[in-house]
């Protein structure tokens, strides 16, 4: 079976941990942070903002090196799962709410990943909740995803743990 249905204990620890979880997502980011219940930063390849002079950093060809991209974003989500429970919101195409789950085991975290299918042009394809370190976790777009939290210790883990996979916390602009 490759997703478990959550217990409703469990769901409401992930409610308890992240409050305010719809609204991060149903209303413009920039109204979230100045309200202060989430914080965000990027998660990302690269150590910096990349500006237009630089745009053939995100857009290569190289096949060697896109797979050495997602490599660095398959193995952060992987020692993430062996560190913590992580759920994933799957928002639906209807008008019905979004749904939050809990995979099964890793292999099927990284196939709702699709991390094989990682460029540059794809984002939002998969959101990951991180109750215990009250995070959120999200793909973006050219190689940037996006990492909102309510406790700025707890998130040092996180950031520690994708640093040890080459990828770099970047504070938002």
């Amino acid at each position: 079976m490759p997703r478990l249905k959550v217990k409703h204990e469990q769901l409401k620890q992930v409610k308890k941990q992240l409050p305010y979880l719809r609204h991060l997502f149903e209303v413009e980011e920039e109204n979230i942070i100045p309200e202060g219940r989430y914080k965000q930063c990027t998660i990302s390849i690269f150590k910096d903002w990349i500006y237009e002079e630089d745009y053939d950093l995100i857009f290569i060809e190289d096949v060697d090196e896109i797979q050495s991209r997602r490599n660095k974003y398959r193995n952060f989500v992987e020692s993430l799962s062996e560190l913590t429970d992580v759920f994933i919101l799957a928002k639906r195409r209807s008008k019905r709410p979004s749904c939050i789950f809990k995979p099964s085991d890793v292999n099927y975290l990284i196939k709702m990943c699709e991390f094989d299918k990682l460029t540059e042009d794809r984002g939002k394809r998969y959101t990951l909740l991180i109750p215990e370190y009250s995070a959120v976790y999200q793909e973006g777009y050219d190689w940037y995803n996006n990492l909102w939290y309510r406790d700025s210790e707890k998130v040092k883990t996180l950031i520690e743990l994708a640093n040890k996979h080459g990828l770099h916390r970047i504070k938002d602009l």
